[in-house]
Protein backbone atom coordinates (compact mmCIF):
# COMPACT_ATOMS: atom_id res chain seq x y z
CA UNK A 1 0.00 0.00 0.00
CA UNK A 2 1.18 3.34 -1.02
CA UNK A 3 0.26 6.93 0.27
CA UNK A 4 0.85 9.87 -2.23
CA UNK A 5 -0.24 13.41 -0.70
CA UNK A 6 1.39 17.12 -0.49
CA UNK A 7 2.79 18.61 2.31
CA UNK A 8 2.53 22.30 1.72
CA UNK A 9 2.95 26.03 4.11
CA UNK A 10 3.03 29.24 3.23
CA UNK A 11 5.26 31.99 3.73
CA UNK A 12 6.11 35.68 3.71
CA UNK A 13 9.66 36.63 3.14
CA UNK A 14 11.36 39.86 3.17
CA UNK A 15 13.25 39.70 -0.01
CA UNK A 16 16.32 42.21 1.37
CA UNK A 17 17.69 44.90 -0.59
CA UNK A 18 19.26 42.98 -3.21
CA UNK A 19 16.70 40.87 -4.23
CA UNK A 20 14.11 43.74 -3.82
CA UNK A 21 16.31 45.49 -6.76
CA UNK A 22 16.37 42.86 -9.08
CA UNK A 23 12.66 42.03 -8.81
CA UNK A 24 11.57 45.70 -9.44
CA UNK A 25 14.19 46.02 -12.27
CA UNK A 26 12.05 43.06 -13.34
CA UNK A 27 9.08 44.55 -13.30
CA UNK A 28 10.79 46.97 -15.48
CA UNK A 29 12.37 45.24 -17.88
CA UNK A 30 15.70 46.15 -16.62
CA UNK A 31 18.41 43.35 -15.36
CA UNK A 32 19.68 44.57 -12.01
CA UNK A 33 23.04 43.49 -10.77
CA UNK A 34 25.42 43.81 -8.04
CA UNK A 35 29.25 45.14 -8.47
CA UNK A 36 31.71 45.18 -5.56
CA UNK A 37 33.44 48.50 -5.61
CA UNK A 38 36.44 47.17 -4.03
CA UNK A 39 37.63 43.91 -5.76
CA UNK A 40 34.93 44.59 -9.15
CA UNK A 41 32.70 41.59 -9.38
CA UNK A 42 29.55 41.27 -10.64
CA UNK A 43 27.25 39.12 -10.36
CA UNK A 44 23.24 38.66 -12.07
CA UNK A 45 21.50 37.92 -9.55
CA UNK A 46 22.13 40.54 -7.56
CA UNK A 47 24.32 39.75 -4.12
CA UNK A 48 23.60 42.18 -1.14
CA UNK A 49 27.54 41.50 -0.24
CA UNK A 50 30.64 40.55 -2.37
CA UNK A 51 31.35 37.02 -1.08
CA UNK A 52 34.89 37.53 -1.45
CA UNK A 53 35.47 40.88 0.25
CA UNK A 54 32.95 40.77 2.00
CA UNK A 55 32.15 44.23 1.20
CA UNK A 56 28.47 45.47 0.80
CA UNK A 57 27.97 45.83 -3.22
CA UNK A 58 26.24 48.69 -5.20
CA UNK A 59 23.47 47.97 -7.94
CA UNK A 60 24.25 47.93 -11.77
CA UNK A 61 22.30 47.93 -14.79
CA UNK A 62 23.79 44.56 -16.32
CA UNK A 63 23.83 43.38 -19.69
CA UNK A 64 20.97 41.39 -21.41
CA UNK A 65 23.26 38.72 -23.66
CA UNK A 66 25.48 36.27 -22.30
CA UNK A 67 27.01 33.18 -22.83
CA UNK A 68 25.71 29.35 -22.30
CA UNK A 69 27.82 27.54 -19.79
CA UNK A 70 25.15 24.73 -19.13
CA UNK A 71 22.47 22.86 -20.29
CA UNK A 72 20.03 20.09 -19.65
CA UNK A 73 16.44 19.10 -21.09
CA UNK A 74 13.82 18.63 -18.50
CA UNK A 75 10.96 16.13 -19.85
CA UNK A 76 9.38 15.46 -16.60
CA UNK A 77 6.79 17.77 -14.86
CA UNK A 78 7.92 19.96 -11.83
CA UNK A 79 5.64 20.89 -9.54
CA UNK A 80 4.67 24.44 -9.39
CA UNK A 81 6.70 24.79 -12.67
CA UNK A 82 5.35 27.12 -15.21
CA UNK A 83 6.81 25.29 -18.41
CA UNK A 84 6.02 22.75 -19.57
CA UNK A 85 8.35 19.71 -20.38
CA UNK A 86 9.96 19.14 -22.46
CA UNK A 87 11.97 22.50 -22.02
CA UNK A 88 15.78 23.20 -21.61
CA UNK A 89 16.97 24.60 -18.36
CA UNK A 90 20.74 26.76 -19.15
CA UNK A 91 23.06 28.42 -17.05
CA UNK A 92 23.95 31.94 -18.86
CA UNK A 93 27.28 33.13 -17.91
CA UNK A 94 26.16 37.02 -18.12
CA UNK A 95 28.54 39.54 -20.15
CA UNK A 96 30.30 41.51 -17.44
CA UNK A 97 29.69 38.93 -14.24
CA UNK A 98 31.13 36.27 -12.73
CA UNK A 99 28.19 34.42 -11.63
CA UNK A 100 25.69 31.87 -13.66
CA UNK A 101 22.55 32.98 -14.52
CA UNK A 102 19.48 29.78 -14.55
CA UNK A 103 16.30 30.27 -16.73
CA UNK A 104 14.66 28.82 -19.36
CA UNK A 105 15.93 28.03 -22.88
CA UNK A 106 13.28 29.66 -25.47
CA UNK A 107 15.01 29.05 -28.85
CA UNK A 108 14.61 26.00 -30.90
CA UNK A 109 13.81 22.63 -29.55
CA UNK A 110 16.28 20.62 -26.98
CA UNK A 111 19.03 22.69 -25.27
CA UNK A 112 21.95 24.67 -26.91
CA UNK A 113 25.74 23.34 -26.92
CA UNK A 114 27.59 25.12 -24.42
CA UNK A 115 29.45 28.26 -25.66
CA UNK A 116 26.39 29.55 -27.50
CA UNK A 117 25.68 33.32 -27.50
CA UNK A 118 22.20 34.41 -26.21
CA UNK A 119 19.83 37.15 -24.87
CA UNK A 120 17.23 37.34 -22.40
CA UNK A 121 13.47 37.28 -23.69
CA UNK A 122 11.15 39.60 -21.75
CA UNK A 123 7.52 39.69 -21.62
CA UNK A 124 5.02 42.06 -22.79
CA UNK A 125 2.96 42.08 -19.27
CA UNK A 126 5.39 42.01 -16.18
CA UNK A 127 4.73 41.56 -12.32
CA UNK A 128 8.52 41.71 -10.81
CA UNK A 129 8.33 37.77 -10.70
CA UNK A 130 11.77 35.71 -12.27
CA UNK A 131 8.57 34.83 -14.90
CA UNK A 132 9.14 38.21 -16.52
CA UNK A 133 11.56 36.97 -18.27
CA UNK A 134 9.86 34.62 -21.03
CA UNK A 135 13.25 32.77 -21.90
CA UNK A 136 16.68 33.04 -23.06
CA UNK A 137 16.51 32.82 -27.00
CA UNK A 138 19.59 32.81 -29.54
CA UNK A 139 21.58 36.25 -29.88
CA UNK A 140 21.65 37.42 -33.63
CA UNK A 141 23.48 40.96 -33.31
CA UNK A 142 26.58 41.47 -30.81
CA UNK A 143 27.85 45.32 -29.98
CA UNK A 144 29.11 47.04 -27.32
CA UNK A 145 27.34 47.45 -23.80
CA UNK A 146 28.77 50.06 -21.05
CA UNK A 147 26.86 49.07 -17.41
CA UNK A 148 25.17 52.39 -15.97
CA UNK A 149 23.27 53.13 -13.12
CA UNK A 150 20.01 51.95 -12.41
CA UNK A 151 17.29 54.30 -11.41
CA UNK A 152 17.25 55.19 -7.29
CA UNK A 153 13.95 54.29 -7.09
CA UNK A 154 14.16 50.43 -6.99
CA UNK A 155 16.17 50.09 -4.99
CA UNK A 156 13.93 52.49 -2.42
CA UNK A 157 11.57 49.52 -1.43
CA UNK A 158 11.75 46.02 0.32
CA UNK A 159 9.82 43.73 -1.52
CA UNK A 160 7.44 41.19 0.54
CA UNK A 161 6.43 37.96 -0.75
CA UNK A 162 4.17 35.81 -0.39
CA UNK A 163 4.02 31.83 -1.71
CA UNK A 164 3.48 28.17 -0.27
CA UNK A 165 5.99 25.48 -0.51
CA UNK A 166 4.61 22.34 -1.57
CA UNK A 167 6.09 19.67 -1.21
CA UNK A 168 4.73 15.91 -3.11
CA UNK A 169 5.74 12.55 -1.15
CA UNK A 170 4.77 9.08 -1.46
CA UNK A 171 5.71 6.51 0.95
CA UNK A 172 4.70 2.70 1.36
CA UNK A 173 2.93 2.29 4.45
CA UNK A 174 3.76 -1.43 5.07
CA UNK A 175 1.36 -4.07 6.67
CA UNK A 176 0.29 -2.06 9.62
CA UNK A 177 -0.68 0.83 7.10
CA UNK A 178 -2.45 -1.44 5.37
CA UNK A 179 -4.64 -3.08 8.47
CA UNK A 180 -5.26 0.58 9.51
CA UNK A 181 -6.39 2.20 6.45
CA UNK A 182 -8.69 -1.01 6.13
CA UNK A 183 -10.44 -0.59 9.30
CA UNK A 184 -10.56 2.99 9.54
CA UNK A 185 -12.91 2.78 6.41
CA UNK A 186 -14.88 0.29 8.51
CA UNK A 187 -15.20 3.16 11.56
CA UNK A 188 -13.00 0.70 13.69
CA UNK A 189 -9.24 1.38 15.71
CA UNK A 190 -6.93 -0.85 15.52
CA UNK A 191 -3.12 -1.16 17.65
CA UNK A 192 -0.33 -3.33 17.21
CA UNK A 193 0.88 -5.32 19.84
CA UNK A 194 4.53 -5.41 21.58
CA UNK A 195 5.18 -9.24 21.69
CA UNK A 196 8.13 -8.17 24.46
CA UNK A 197 6.28 -5.56 26.26
CA UNK A 198 2.58 -6.09 25.68
CA UNK A 199 1.99 -2.55 25.06
CA UNK A 200 -0.70 -1.87 22.28
CA UNK A 201 0.57 1.30 19.80
CA UNK A 202 -2.04 3.37 17.86
CA UNK A 203 -1.70 4.02 15.33
CA UNK A 204 -0.52 0.95 14.62
CA UNK A 205 3.66 1.07 13.98
CA UNK A 206 5.72 -2.07 12.82
CA UNK A 207 8.23 -1.98 15.32
CA UNK A 208 7.85 -1.01 19.33
CA UNK A 209 9.46 2.30 20.10
CA UNK A 210 10.47 1.05 23.19
CA UNK A 211 11.86 -2.64 22.88
CA UNK A 212 12.41 -2.33 19.35
CA UNK A 213 10.81 -5.45 18.62
CA UNK A 214 8.24 -6.38 15.45
CA UNK A 215 4.58 -5.97 16.06
CA UNK A 216 3.02 -8.64 14.27
CA UNK A 217 -0.29 -8.60 16.21
CA UNK A 218 -3.33 -6.28 15.85
CA UNK A 219 -5.76 -5.67 18.47
CA UNK A 220 -8.88 -4.24 17.67
CA UNK A 221 -9.98 -1.35 20.49
CA UNK A 222 -12.61 0.40 21.53
CA UNK A 223 -13.81 3.68 19.79
CA UNK A 224 -13.34 5.83 22.50
CA UNK A 225 -10.57 7.25 24.25
CA UNK A 226 -9.32 9.99 27.14
CA UNK A 227 -8.29 13.48 27.06
CA UNK A 228 -4.49 13.51 27.97
CA UNK A 229 -4.15 17.49 27.49
CA UNK A 230 -5.46 19.93 25.21
CA UNK A 231 -4.92 23.40 23.63
CA UNK A 232 -6.82 26.41 21.87
CA UNK A 233 -5.47 27.57 18.28
CA UNK A 234 -6.57 30.78 17.87
CA UNK A 235 -5.39 30.98 13.97
CA UNK A 236 -7.65 30.43 10.94
CA UNK A 237 -5.94 26.95 9.34
CA UNK A 238 -5.65 27.79 5.41
CA UNK A 239 -8.42 25.10 3.28
CA UNK A 240 -9.59 24.11 6.89
CA UNK A 241 -13.61 23.98 6.96
CA UNK A 242 -13.63 24.38 11.03
CA UNK A 243 -12.89 28.36 12.36
CA UNK A 244 -10.69 29.06 15.18
CA UNK A 245 -10.57 28.83 17.77
CA UNK A 246 -9.77 25.25 17.33
CA UNK A 247 -9.27 22.80 20.29
CA UNK A 248 -6.15 20.48 19.82
CA UNK A 249 -5.77 17.46 22.17
CA UNK A 250 -3.91 14.48 22.56
CA UNK A 251 -5.94 11.52 22.98
CA UNK A 252 -5.13 8.49 23.95
CA UNK A 253 -7.37 5.62 22.88
CA UNK A 254 -8.79 3.08 25.57
CA UNK A 255 -6.61 -0.33 25.48
CA UNK A 256 -3.51 1.73 24.06
CA UNK A 257 -0.61 2.84 25.45
CA UNK A 258 0.50 5.51 23.39
CA UNK A 259 -1.23 8.50 22.02
CA UNK A 260 -2.50 10.65 18.65
CA UNK A 261 -3.42 14.41 18.52
CA UNK A 262 -6.52 15.35 17.00
CA UNK A 263 -9.44 18.05 17.08
CA UNK A 264 -11.66 17.91 19.80
CA UNK A 265 -14.84 19.58 19.96
CA UNK A 266 -16.30 21.01 23.15
CA UNK A 267 -16.70 23.75 24.86
CA UNK A 268 -14.39 25.45 27.78
CA UNK A 269 -16.33 24.45 30.27
CA UNK A 270 -16.16 21.08 29.53
CA UNK A 271 -12.52 20.19 28.54
CA UNK A 272 -10.55 18.47 31.32
CA UNK A 273 -8.13 16.26 31.77
CA UNK A 274 -9.39 12.23 31.72
CA UNK A 275 -12.54 13.08 29.98
CA UNK A 276 -14.06 10.14 28.01
CA UNK A 277 -14.41 11.32 24.47
CA UNK A 278 -15.30 9.10 20.98
CA UNK A 279 -14.51 9.44 17.43
CA UNK A 280 -17.24 11.70 15.00
CA UNK A 281 -16.77 9.93 11.72
CA UNK A 282 -16.80 11.23 8.12
CA UNK A 283 -19.38 10.13 5.89
CA UNK A 284 -16.72 8.95 2.92
CA UNK A 285 -13.53 7.66 4.54
CA UNK A 286 -10.30 6.89 2.75
CA UNK A 287 -8.33 4.90 5.40
CA UNK A 288 -6.46 7.86 7.67
CA UNK A 289 -7.05 9.73 11.24
CA UNK A 290 -8.73 12.51 8.81
CA UNK A 291 -11.66 9.61 8.28
CA UNK A 292 -12.33 11.18 12.10
CA UNK A 293 -13.79 15.00 11.72
CA UNK A 294 -13.16 15.36 15.59
CA UNK A 295 -13.47 14.19 19.01
CA UNK A 296 -16.45 15.00 21.27
CA UNK A 297 -17.10 14.33 24.79
CA UNK A 298 -19.52 11.27 26.13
Amino acid sequence: MFVEGFLENEFEWAAGRAHSAFLAGLREGILVCSRCPSCGSAAAPPVGYCPGCLGETEFIRGSERGTVAAAAVVRRPLVSCPFEPPFAMIGVKMDGTESVFYHRYAGAEGAPAVGTRVRIEWREAREGKLTDIAGFVPLENEGDFEPGPVPANLADREEIIKGAIKVRYLWTAGEAGRVFSEKMKEKKFVGARCPSCGKVIFPPLPYCGVCFEKCSEFVELPASGRVDAAVPYLLKIPDFAMEPPIVFARIIIEGSHTSLNHILKAGDGEIKSGMKVRPVWNEEREGSLGDVMYFEPV
